[in-house]
């Protein structure tokens, strides 16, 4: 059994499957009906749940990846998707233009590996909050004198709410959306699910964003660690967030906005030039020292620089670092990111901006418009 949910941007009902070890959910993350088989199949083979079908399902398209991936613009993304089990709706949403920016800055295989990576988290994040209602309903029974008194219908009663957001306990719903800006502070942001970037919210209000921190390789940094990328431009985090959706049309495109204080982002080292185009060929290329020019910009605690419009695996294929592109906006202005790397500074952010960030669901994908969730030590879980 599985609950059906309406896409955000059209009638198409989308069927959410219960069970996260279940054809339905490697169709719910974009696999073809044969592949979803196939994969449900070899799983089985195990012949004891030993893992989740989700590790079969990615290690079927890293080696399917591995024989057949799209990189450029020129590429044959479709047949390369198609080849690592990938639906032909699914190639159609991923496929679409105006994600183009977004899609090429990394390869097929990842991108077909982060949707399952999403489709699992929200599904996940779905499972644990319907059983926080659930333990909030009998904790809520038990303590009640009066007889009379029920806990509410679960939530397999009510099924799930149009774009796959479901009656479960939620972050406070603010009036108006978000200011535009706030005295004293700066405007950041960064797109993605709503669910992920919820993330960085405790039940109690406070704020962690190293919970959105990036994985390398990055523009900046070829290893794993603290780094927390932002943007001041709402476009970019728009179409990220809006391509998240796209491949999982049940997940709620949204953008965090943060407004953080002035005096802990005014001292940020600028890359650009030949630097950043050296900083971008050593992240992006790998297995090389960090050359001595460079140390200054991975030591700073705020990097700000270009966003690169290419990935690790079409760097792979350059011969000159010339080569390098960096990411257009709509206006044709450059791309920008801001890298926060200090832990320090994420702290400091996290304790100064408590009723300063919002989760921003994107309703109108022309404007990106849409009420925010606005968080705070007053506002937690309802």
């Amino acid at each position: 059994m599985s609950y059906s949910s309406s896409s955000s941007d059209s009638d198409e009902s989308i069927e959410i499957p219960e069970d996260l070890n279940s054809t339905q959910f490697l169709l719910f993350a974009g696999f073809s009906e044969d592949t979803a088989n196939v994969i449900w199949q070899s799983w089985n083979s195990h012949g004891i749940e030993r893992f989740w079908v989700v590790d079969d399902a990615k290690h079927y398209v890293r080696e399917k990846g591995r024989m057949r991936d799209a990189v450029g613009a020129s590429d044959d993304w479709h047949g390369s998707l198609r080849e690592m089990g990938m639906s032909d709706d699914f190639c159609r949403r991923v496929l679409d233009p105006a994600f183009d920016s977004v899609r090429l800055t990394e390869c097929a295989c990842f991108w077909a590996l982060d949707t399952i990576d999403e489709a699992f988290a929200y599904l996940s994040s779905l499972d644990h909050r319907i059983q926080q209602k659930r333990r909030m309903q009998e904790i809520s029974r038990m303590g009640s004198p009066d007889e009379s008194v029920l806990p509410r219908p679960g939530i397999r009663s009510q099924g799930l709410q149009p774009g796959g957001a479901a009656p479960i306990p939620t972050l406070a719903l603010v009036a108006t959306p978000p200011p535009e800006q706030v005295e004293g502070r700066t405007m950041f942001y960064k797109g993605g699910s709503q669910i992920r970037l919820e993330s960085c919210v405790a039940d109690d209000g406070t704020i962690n964003m190293f919970a959105r921190r990036s994985s390398a390789p990055t523009d900046f940094h070829l290893t794993n660690g603290h780094y927390v990328y932002l943007t001041k431009q709402r476009e970019i985090a728009h179409t990220y967030a809006r391509f998240v959706e796209a491949r999982v049309p049940s997940s709620k495109a949204a953008i965090l906005q943060i407004a953080i204080p002035r005096d802990l982002v005014d001292d940020p080292l600028e890359i650009f030039g030949d630097d950043w185009r050296e900083l971008i060929w050593h992240s992006r290329k790998g297995g090389r020292r960090l050359p001595a020019n460079l140390q200054q910009y991975v030591e700073a605690s705020i990097l700000v620089g270009p966003v690169c419009s290419d990935g690790m695996h079409l760097v792979s294929r350059m011969s000159d670092k010339a080569e390098l592109s960096m990411m257009k906006l709509s206006n044709g202005s450059k791309g920008s990111q801001w890298a926060i790397q200090s832990v320090a500074r994420l702290e400091q952010i996290d304790d100064a901006c408590s009723g300063f960030l919002w989760v921003t669901p994107v309703v109108d994908h022309t404007t990106g418009q849409g009420q925010g969730r606005r968080v705070s030590a007053r506002n937690t879980w309802m």
